[in-house]
């Protein structure tokens, strides 16, 4: 037992360490008693910019999340679309059909939510794909092992390593598995299980077919990254960072015949840190979209009429963004651009690991990936000065170019060659000098 504890605060610690934990000479300062990133936490309060949107802090609102009582009753008409209750309580009345792809911040947290407030779950359905973080003889293995890379790497542990399949079986709900919801056999399925609700915590692969989203008497509601009907698509937090937003959110809406554009039932704003990844803002907005999912079951419950009367529909579309690619061409720095671009290119590229491709430049005669950045006000020294590289006394390196608001603060460099994924990071400062970085020859 002891042995237990003291690895789990150890694996813990680890995957939550910040980001300064790391000496000047790039080894790790980890703090094995240190626990998450209470500044990232803390869901900020502001006046949306989006007018569907409101203010996170609305959802701290106290959530009435009893169980119902034995005498509860409920029925359906079925010709008026009313769905009428007798004495009953939030959450457990309705019968919900969760759907998640494996491994996704939103997916998890939403179905933790809901089983932690014993919301009535009648099956948990995912993708029928093989992953080694799935077995529970492998799980904390795999973790434990990731924990290490990152470690090697000298990078942050950012990757999702909790199951959403595990965490079904540990709390007893039936797991359907299938690889596309258009075959018969699912839909055979799907009205077996007769759920009143469809959940899509973690999205799907694909689009969910009409005779599936149509079937439920309440329809089917999915939990989108962002402040519809701005970001339509998928690896929205990338595109977001890359168009450098300040306000991101979380919207719950109606799954209809095409992606999100369905009518939404309720849109709240975060605030985007300057810092973060997509991985950290991802995780912020399953952590909203959890305490928002507990809020749209109880309008269900309390709703008596059919649920597609419930909802706002988006006057606008907005543009479609597809998944997001990792071509080798579209991957190096062109120095041309303004340097508050190059960070948010940064930042949208970051990996879960650097033995991932990433951005790059070249040095003298090698090339290296660009991990990671920050912006700083550039010094009046270098505010006329063409584009120019000096060196900090931390071994971070400050590019500023006249014109340019903010410089560019480089901050983690990797070699790029056909032996990248052995190769640690460093400060730039620990590998390249400021002169030998080629400004002219990446210009595109």
């Amino acid at each position: 037992m002891r042995l237990a504890m003291s690895y789990n605060t150890f694996h813990y610690s680890l995957l939550n360490a910040p980001a300064d934990s790391w000496n000047n000479n790039g080894e790790s300062n980890f703090n094995f008693l240190w626990f998450g990133y209470p500044e990232r936490d803390n869901i900020v309060s502001r006046i949306s910019l989006n007018p569907l949107a409101h203010p996170a802090s609305n959802l701290e609102e106290a959530v009435n999340l009893g169980t119902a009582c034995e005498d509860c009753k409920r029925e359906y008409n079925h010709q008026s679309g009313i769905r009428e209750y007798s004495h009953i309580k939030p959450h457990n009345t309705i019968r919900i059909l969760y759907v998640t792809r494996h491994f996704n911040h939103s997916g998890y947290k939403i179905l933790n939510a809901l089983i932690r407030h014993k919301v009535n779950i009648v099956a948990v359905v995912l993708k029928d794909e093989f992953n080694w973080y799935k077995l529970p003889v492998f799980h904390h293995l795999a973790r434990f092992l990731y924990s290490l890379e990152c470690r090697y790497y000298r990078c942050r542990p950012l990757k999702n390593t909790r199951s959403e399949e595990l965490l079904a079986k540990k709390s007893g709900l039936p797991i359907v598995k299938c690889n596309t919801m258009k075959s018969e056999s699912f839909f055979q399925k799907l009205k077996e299980l007769n759920p009143d609700l469809i959940v899509l915590g973690g999205g799907w692969h694909e689009l969910i077919p009409e005779n599936v989203f149509k079937h439920p008497p309440l329809g089917c509601i999915n939990t989108h990254p962002s402040l519809l009907p701005l970001f339509r698509g998928t690896s929205i937090t990338r595109w977001q960072l890359l168009h450098g937003v300040k306000e991101s959110g979380s919207t719950i809406h109606f799954v209809d015949e095409s992606f999100d554009t369905g009518k939404i039932i309720v849109q709240d704003s975060i605030k985007v840190l300057d810092d973060e990844t997509p991985q950290e803002l991802f995780a912020k907005l399953g952590d909203l979209g959890a305490r928002q999912m507990l809020k749209v079951l109880q309008l269900f419950e309390e709703k008596t009429v059919r649920g597609e009367a419930i909802g706002k529909s988006q006057n606008l579309i907005g543009q479609y963004y597809p998944k997001w690619k990792w071509e080798k061409e579209s991957l190096r720095i062109d120095w041309s651009r303004p340097l508050t671009e190059i960070h948010h290119f940064i930042q949208a590229n970051t990996q879960e690991s650097f033995r991932y491709l990433g951005p790059y430049f070249r040095a003298a005669d090698a090339y290296y990936f660009l991990r990671e950045t920050s912006l700083q006000p550039t010094p009046n020294s270098l505010i006329d000065k063409e584009i120019v590289a000096s060196q900090l006394p931390n071994g971070y390196f400050l590019v500023s170019r006249k014109g340019d608001t903010a410089s560019l603060v480089l901050k983690r460099i990797q070699r790029y060659d056909r032996y990248f994924r052995c190769r640690r990071s460093y400060r730039p400062g620990q590998l390249i000098s400021p002169e030998s970085i080629c400004f002219t020859e990446d210009m595109l």
